[in-house]
Formats: C-alpha cells, structure tokens, sequence
C-alpha cells in the first residue's frame, strides 16, 4: 500500500506512483494499463472505473483524477492488472481537506491577512491610541481627593487578591494538568499484598525504576491516592508499567466519594516480562472527593502475580468558582456603600499626571475638601464614563479587536504537540496543530502501523494501527507513540 496523499476536494489533481514486478523487488517500468486496471473506492464505498488511464513516466507514472472523483472525505485508488500479471497489484490512498464533506475541513489555501501592528504600537499611535487621551480632562483639581484610594488593601485590591487566589493552577489549554501520586507514605495503600518494591515516590517519573507488588495468594489490591486541589476536576488516569501472570486480568478502579464506593473504569491484561505498556483511563467528574480534591486509583487482581508500576499520573482541569469573588465584592461595597473611586495613578500611569497636566497651586485645602468623593462620583457616573470613552476612543473598535485577533492567529507561534494520543475534546488551535504536525513531520507507513516523527525524525510520537484487504483500507485511531 503506497503513502496517504492529501489533495484539495473537488479539485482535479495528477498523483505519481510506482509499480513493482512480480517479484516485489524491481520497479515495473514498461506497465500498460486497461481501463479495467484502475478503479476507486470512495469513502468505503464498491469501487468503480477511474476513467483515466495512468501515464507511464519513465521509471514511474501517474494517474489524474478528476474533480468529481475528489468528492469524497477518503478516497483508494487500486492498480490491478486484470491479465496476467506484469505488476505487483498496489494501492494509493487520498485523503480531502478545504470542505466540510473532505476528511480535514481546513482549508490550507487559505491565504493569511498581513497584520497591521501589535497592540503594543498601536497603544502609542498618534491619534489613535492612548497617548492621544486628554488626560488633564480626566484628572481635576477636585477629583485628586481619591487618588490613594485603592492603591493598597482597598476594595479592589482584594478583589484582585480573591480572583488571584482562585484561579491559581487553573489549567492552561485542552488537555490539563497532570499530577503524580502524593510523596510517600500518604500516595499508596496496600490492602492485599506482600513485598513492595521501592515506594510510590518511583512514580512520579517514566524512567523505568517500577514500584512493585506481587500476590498475597491469591490477591492483590492496592490503590495510589492523588491530590487535583479544591476546584479540580479529574479528566483521565495514565497507567506506565506491566503485570506478570498467564491470563491474568487487572481491573482498575476509581473512588466514587459520594456513594463511598470503587467504579471500574477499566483493566490491563497480564503479560509475560517486564515490557512497559501503557494504558489510559477516563475519569469522570464524580470520581473526585468535592471541596477536598482527593482521587484514588485502585488496582486489584485475584491472579496478577506482579503489578509493576513506572509511573501513574491523573489529569484533571481546574474550575473557576466565582463565589469567593462575589462574596468579596458585596462585603467591599457593604463597607463603602459610597461607590466606585478610581485610582488615577493606576490607571493612567506614574508620569501621567505631571505640571504639564495640573496649572500651579490646582491641588490645594480647597480642592481637598471633603466633598471631593462626590466630586469624582458625579464626575465619574456611568454616563458620564461611558461618553468620555466613546469621545476619546479607550473603548477598542470591532477594527482593532479584529486586529487583535489576527495578530493571534498569524503573530503568536505555538510549539508542535509532543508525544500522546489526541484528545477526544480539544481547543481549535490545538487539533489545528496536529494537522500541521502530520503535514510537516516524517511519517512511516508500513503494512499494520502509520507513524508520525517528532520534529528531529527520531521518536514516533503518534501512531495508528491500519490494515487493507485489498476491498477496505482501515486506518485505527490516533494513539501515543511510540
């Protein structure tokens, strides 16, 4: 079976090919074809006249096929010497990208749009950004009367402090933190078994130092214990190791808290050596202790003779409650029921306000009277606010926040996806670097495994099993390498 190739759907394109003898040793360099030698299945379907005749090129050839045959999401093109044989009997697979129907929807045609400055020139443009402000309309003599009020230990501060301090380890990106079981002796409980090898501590690392147990005739139950915080969410379990014992089945568990008991969520099939497998698990969200952030995984067999563990880690995500926020702000409000005081000198900077900005003797006891927080409170209402932005453009136009956004998508640069298998639930940006990572890196194609390379051409970081029966090419899922 020859290579996947990628082409534009409904779009007429030519693929080059070669044929082998016979033998499967030399090219076949002279093959005449009928058109009963070419046919095409398109997505799975009974495969059909291409039309076309491939031409010989010399040591190789090619074959177009035309729009209306590039229609389908996965298409398989066979060349089947339908007399005696001359050629090895081979295959080319294409795959469509650029519609909704092709197998990628992504359109690589698609030409990017020059960005026009970052947001950092834009901010100092004349005429257009910040530095266009009138600042001396903002900062009055009577309005000078808040300028301490929230510069420390005021209500926004520790409203900032409260949003701080919930979102620490919120995950970053699709596919979430993933934590090692607890230090020893709090990471792992043996409820049956004899003769542990190393601690729990072994496995906070894939460096095949293996934390083992063997049987207690007949049993085995044990489970590692992990801490995902107050507001983590468990996504999926990874298991790195192996168990010995002829047919031997262990089944694994997580803890369900609320009903104080062991869910299955999967099993690992003993085998013969010490070859480190890896299995992965999904968690579910119940599989957690709430408000506390414990989650237990457990391994029990009644035949394993040996359950050697290289690392077990859980990931999980982290939500953002609000509650604490909310609770902050109505408390702060409470205690200053007078409103919203803005810190100018946080706003607009320490060299904002300057003797170019402020005439001589403007601060004085009168502009400090104590009237000066209804002063900035009438000076600053929601109106009042909302058209000065407007006049002096600090509310960002749809232009810039398009700006913006392209600077994301053609500025910022994200690093390839390392080694592990794809999430089923992933940010566009991250199964858009996917795409472009099987597009760019090497891959190898054999007769049961598709592989993708890691940047330098050395490590298999994602693989899938594939097979082809001469009717059906079927390519398995996308898993980790290597």
């Amino acid at each position: 079976m020859g290579n996947v190739h990628l082409r534009k759907y409904g779009v007429e394109t030519t693929i080059p090919f070669t044929l082998f003898e016979v033998g499967g040793v030399d090219f076949r360099v002279d093959a005449v074809a009928t058109t009963a030698d070419t046919t095409v299945s398109i997505d799975e379907g009974a495969a059909t006249s291409v039309g076309n005749l491939f031409v010989d090129r010399g040591t190789g050839y090619s074959i177009t096929l035309t729009a209306g045959t590039l229609t389908g999401a996965r298409m398989v093109v066979y060349f089947v010497d339908s007399a005696t044989k001359v050629w090895l009997d081979d295959s080319i697979v294409i795959e469509t990208y650029g519609d909704p129907s092709a197998m990628h929807a992504f359109d690589l045609d698609t030409a990017s749009v020059a960005q026009t400055g970052d947001s950092f020139a834009r901010i100092g443009a004349t005429g257009s950004g910040l530095t266009s402000v009138a600042q001396a309309s903002l900062v009055t003599a009577a309005r000078m009367g808040a300028l301490t009020d929230w510069i420390n230990d005021g209500r926004l501060d520790l409203i900032l402090d409260e949003i701080e301090a919930h979102v620490h380890g919120l995950s970053h990106g699709g596919a979430g933190i993933s934590t090692a079981a607890k230090a020893s002796p709090a990471g792992f409980v043996i409820t049956e078994g004899v003769s542990e090898a190393n601690t729990e501590d072994v496995t906070h690392a894939l460096d095949g130092t293996t934390h083992d147990i063997e049987d207690a005739s007949p049993n085995t139950d044990v489970y590692y214990e992990f801490n995902v915080g107050t507001e983590g969410v468990p996504i999926d379990a990874s298991w790195h190791g192996y168990t010995n014992g002829n047919n031997a089945t262990v089944a694994v568990y997580g803890r369900d808290f609320g009903n104080t008991a062991w869910v299955q969520i999967g099993s690992i099939e003993g085998e013969p050596g010490s070859t480190v497998i890896t299995q992965d698990f999904v968690l579910t969200t119940n599989l957690v202790e709430v408000g506390v952030g414990t989650v237990r995984i457990r391994l029990f067999s009644t035949d394993a003779t040996k359950i050697a563990t290289d690392q077990i880690l859980v990931s999980y995500t982290a939500v953002l409650s609000s509650d604490g926020i909310v609770d902050e702000w109505e408390s702060q409000s409470q205690a200053d029921p007078t409103g919203f005081r803005v810190n100018m000198m946080e706003t607009l900077g320490a060299s904002a306000v300057t003797s170019g900005t402020l005439a001589t003797d403007a601060v004085d006891a009168a502009a400090l009277a104590a009237d000066a927080v209804a002063e900035i409170q009438s000076g600053l209402a929601t109106s009042a606010l909302t058209a000065t932005a407007s006049a002096l453009t600090l509310v960002a136009t749809p232009a810039q926040v398009n700006a913006q956004v392209l600077n994301v998508m053609n500025v910022d640069t994200f690093a390839e996806p390392g080694q592990g298998a794809p999430a089923a639930t992933l940010s566009i940006f991250g199964k858009i670097n996917f795409i472009y990572k099987w597009l760019r890196n090497k891959t190898e194609t054999t007769a049961t495994t598709h592989s993708i390379y890691n940047d330098a051409g050395a490590v298999v970081d994602q693989k899938a099993t594939v097979s082809d029966d001469s009717a059906t090419y079927t390519k398995g899922e996308i898993e980790t390498g290597p």
